[in-house]
């Protein structure tokens, strides 16, 4: 092979790399038996496989964008089925619904079983009480309003999650 030119400082380099091709519907990529003939190995990704049918080129595609391709399909399907199923189907009676939603917005009561089933009375008897925390009063939507105990778990899992990635980055640059 000829000699590769000389590299001196400030010379811009290009390297050029090849990732290795992998199957597409296939969780363990493609094999060959004994006789030469290729077959697929371990989960076949069906979602994949209609999506090229549907005429999307998977394989122009890298590796990675198939795969986020079919996480996102497994993420997002079952609440698509979900509101599909949801909005197809007849409604429960709505005093039935005031009722499961009082008894959920109910707080366990600190005192036991007896304290709480005293204050569950008291909520369904004036289910005024339990609307107050409704972030969306007179609608359907059912997203509540945070206190100070909603916010300190929010915040301190935000605190562990900063603490560990603090963590890592520690040892890796200790370690390295």
């Amino acid at each position: 092979t000829p000699k590769p030119p000389v590299i001196e400082a400030g010379d811009q380099i290009v390297k050029t790399f090849m990732l290795p091709k992998r199957s597409i519907f296939w969780s363990r990529g493609l094999k060959t038996d004994e006789q030469g003939s290729v077959f697929g190995s371990g989960h076949l990704y069906l979602e994949l496989l209609l999506l090229d049918e549907l005429g999307f080129r998977l394989a122009e595609n890298p590796y990675a964008l198939n795969e986020t391709i079919r996480l996102l399909i497994r993420l997002l399907l079952p609440f698509f089925i979900l509101i599909l199923v949801a909005l197809s189907t007849k409604r429960d009676e709505h005093a039935q619904l005031k009722g499961f939603f009082v008894k959920m917005r109910t707080p366990v009561h600190p005192d036991g079983p007896v304290a709480d089933q005293k204050l569950l009375s008291e909520r369904m008897a004036d289910t005024t009480l339990t609307e107050q925390i409704l972030l969306f009063k007179n609608s359907e939507l059912e997203f509540y309003k945070w206190g100070k105990l909603d916010w300190g778990g929010f915040l301190f899992s935000w605190l562990m999650v900063v603490l560990i990635l603090g963590f890592l980055y520690l040892v890796v640059t200790i370690g390295g």
